[in-house]
């Protein structure tokens, strides 16, 4: 069994971006960052979890059976996540208009 003591969120958000676009190349290129970084960074996930999240095709990925369960939980991460950090900018809005 595997356990993942540090999941860094750019790991989700990568998994989301190749699912949504179904080709590392078209994906790193949504994301603006470069196709090997995008390949590993995809491959080291799949080793932390220790499974295998996509079928490497000639044209492109295809999510496996995994990757399929996944998906809806990353991007409910991922929605959690851009709420909090919304809450919390617009406490910290808040907070400067009381003690300015």
């Amino acid at each position: 069994m595997y356990y993942i003591y540090h999941m860094d969120i750019r790991h989700l958000r990568y998994f989301v971006t190749v699912a949504e676009h179904g080709s590392i190349t078209h994906a790193a290129e949504a994301l603006g960052i470069e196709q090997p970084p995008l390949s590993q960074q995809i491959r080291q996930l799949e080793r932390n979890l220790g499974v295998t999240l996509f079928e490497r095709q000639t044209r492109g990925m295809k999510l496996t059976e995994i990757g399929e369960v996944l998906l809806p939980r990353a991007r409910t991460i991922l929605d959690l996540q851009a709420q909090f950090l919304s809450t919390a900018e617009g406490l910290a809005r808040g907070k400067e208009g009381i003690f300015a």
